[in-house]
C-alpha cells in the first residue's frame, strides 16, 4: 500500500472506489470525495483573491460603498486644500458685476 499510494489516489480521484484490505480482509474504502458548496466557495474566494488586481475586503462595507466615501474624502481635501486667499480675491473680481448700471433697470 505505502509503496503505490499515488497510484491508489489517482484511481479515486478518477472516481474509482479502492478497497484496502488486512490480510484480504477489506478494513476501508478509498473513494472520491465530492466537494461541498462551502469548498466550492472557498475555492473561487481563493482564486478571486490570487487575481493581481484583487484586494480581499473586510467583509464590512460593499466596495460601491468604499469609493463613494474615498471621493468624499477626495472633494473635502480639495476643498480644504483651496486657499482661502483665492476664494476672497475671486470674490472682488465678482463684485463689480452687481455695480454695473444695467443692474439699477432689472430690479425690481
Amino acid at each position: 500500500m505505502k509503496n503505490r499510494l499515488s497510484k491508489y489516489l489517482k484511481l479515486a480521484r478518477a472516481g474509482n472506489d479502492v478497497v484496502i484490505t488486512d490480510r484480504g480482509k477489506p478494513v476501508a474504502r478509498l473513494t472520491l470525495v465530492e466537494p461541498t458548496a462551502k469548498d466550492e466557495e472557498a475555492q473561487a474566494i481563493r482564486r478571486i483573491n490570487a487575481l493581481p488586481w484583487m484586494r480581499p475586503g473586510k467583509g464590512d462595507k460593499l466596495a460601491s460603498d468604499r469609493v463613494i466615501e474615498d471621493r468624499i474624502r477626495l472633494f473635502i481635501s480639495i476643498l480644504i486644500a483651496l486657499p482661502i486667499a483665492f476664494v476672497r480675491d475671486y470674490n472682488a473680481q465678482c463684485s463689480h458685476v452687481w455695480s454695473l448700471p444695467w443692474r439699477s433697470r432689472f430690479a425690481s
